[in-house]
């Protein structure tokens, strides 16, 4: 199947819009102040991705880039997706009943998506820079998840 670059980029607008409104949920909802302060600086960072990746889908438009992708590899790129896509179900986040399950929930869903952003990096004309950008950010993402983990114990 060919795909338009511009879908792939569209994918990972709805994943940093659907991580902005998840990061700001749990913000609102944690009563622990250093915990919402995370929150609140990653739901910053993820308005600053979708921001990248609005500015690449602009240039790709204007370039009407397209990359064939073996069927199996489509039916990856689908689940990948599927998979990495902040819930915006309340039943699922209901679940999630401390910041300790929110934020082991939150490294799942930073690591899909850097799995996500790695496998459509190289499809992105002169966008491989700035996707390895938001990679590495979505590492430290991460990163200070565990950190905040650890500290609550």
């Amino acid at each position: 199947k060919v795909y338009a670059v511009d879908e792939l980029l569209k994918f990972a607008i709805q994943i940093e819009e659907d991580g902005l409104a998840f990061y700001q949920k749990m913000s609102a909802g944690s009563a622990e102040p250093e915990v919402k302060a995370l929150f609140t600086t990653l739901q910053e960072d993820e308005a600053r991705h979708k921001k990248i990746f609005e500015e690449l889908l602009a240039e790709e438009k204007r370039t009407e880039a397209q990359i064939s992708f073996p069927d199996e590899y489509e039916l990856y790129l689908k689940a990948l997706v599927r998979s990495t896509v902040f819930p915006k179900d309340t039943a699922i986040l209901s679940k999630l009943v401390d910041d300790a399950e929110i934020i082991e929930y939150a490294i799942g869903k930073e690591k899909d998506s850097i799995l996500f952003y790695a496998e459509m990096k190289s499809s992105v004309a002169d966008g491989g820079r700035l996707i390895e950008k938001i990679i590495n950010e979505e590492k430290l993402h991460i990163i200070k998840l565990l950190d905040m983990k650890e500290k609550l114990g």
